[in-house]
């Protein structure tokens, strides 16, 4: 699949193509269990790097990536959504950017 192909090889037409890039921003890591809720209207990816620390990353209560070396995770969350950063040894850095439009 192709974007402006449908499933089925047909060709779409006057679809429009999203071009619009969003820069990841940092967000300063606090101290395990580090709680980062989506405050915003949109989805945003959560890109998370354990470096040299032992990372477990929840997602709305739930554990959904666990690492006892370096970690590097990604995860979409929705507006009022949340992901916990529970860490030892070393702290994780944590960029979000915007997903979608």
């Amino acid at each position: 699949w192709h974007p402006g192909e449908a499933a089925s090889g047909a060709a779409l037409t006057n679809l429009p193509i999203v071009t619009t890039f969003h820069a990841p921003v940092a967000v300063t890591v606090g101290a395990s269990a580090f709680l980062f809720t989506n405050t915003t209207p949109t989805d945003l990816r959560c890109f998370v790097s354990g470096g040299a620390a032992t990372v477990s990353v929840g997602l709305n209560g739930t554990t959904v990536a666990a690492s006892l070396a370096a970690l590097d995770y990604s995860v979409i969350i929705g507006p009022t959504e949340y992901i916990t950063l529970t860490y030892s040894i070393g702290t994780p850095t944590l960029y979000t950017n915007k997903f979608g439009k």
